[in-house]
């Protein structure tokens, strides 16, 4: 929910079209709104809710990847569907940008859940030498209410044994190789 305010809708009118139909945005920091590439068509006029153009020009639009015209907006592996836009000032100030968490306090955070994903990998890797094997819930929940105990967000942890464990049924199912221990 704290971000919910960097969501920001936009409305897109092709040239020749009837109606507009809309799309979504999420501010990120230095300026930027990143969207969909499919959802902004070539020859076509844009809208963002709330947007001043005369505060807050729009400097520039970076698209990656390419827009097949039959299926806009399904995917192949190999494309990237993303557009940047870059504004001259920030065009919402008072709103929540996505990436405004300072970094420093990311650190210990990230620090912590390298090694909730050692301790895991490890766990498994042992356990299964022992013919112990977990089911992910089974698994997620051997560090139930640690959250509370560390001061990590519990969902953060919860979200990293899952991945250790999908890692690990990969690996056993011979579709990826062993996963590795992450450095700090």
């Amino acid at each position: 929910m704290h971000f919910l305010s960097s969501v920001i809708r936009l409305g897109v009118l092709q040239d020749g079209a009837e109606r507009e139909f809309w799309g979504t945005g999420f501010l990120v920091n230095q300026n930027r709104l990143v969207t969909a590439h499919h959802c902004l068509p070539k020859a076509s006029t844009v809208t963002i809710d709330g947007w001043i153009p005369d505060e807050a020009p729009l400097a520039s639009i970076k698209t990656f990847g390419t827009i097949d015209p039959v299926r806009p907006a399904f995917l192949t592996r190999s494309r990237v569907d993303l557009a940047i836009l870059q504004f001259q000032a920030d065009p919402f100030p008072a709103k929540t940008k996505v990436d405004s968490a300072p970094r420093a306090a990311a650190r210990p955070l990230v620090s912590h859940l390298t090694s909730v994903w050692n301790w895991a990998l490890r766990k498994i890797e042992q356990d299964s030498q022992d013919g112990i094997y977990y089911t992910r819930l089974r698994f997620v929940n051997l560090l139930n209410g640690h959250g509370a105990k560390t001061g990590l967000p519990q969902d953060a942890i919860y979200g990293t044994l899952g991945t250790v464990h999908l890692a690990w049924q990969r690996c056993f199912k011979k579709l990826a190789r062993k996963p590795r221990l992450k450095g700090r």
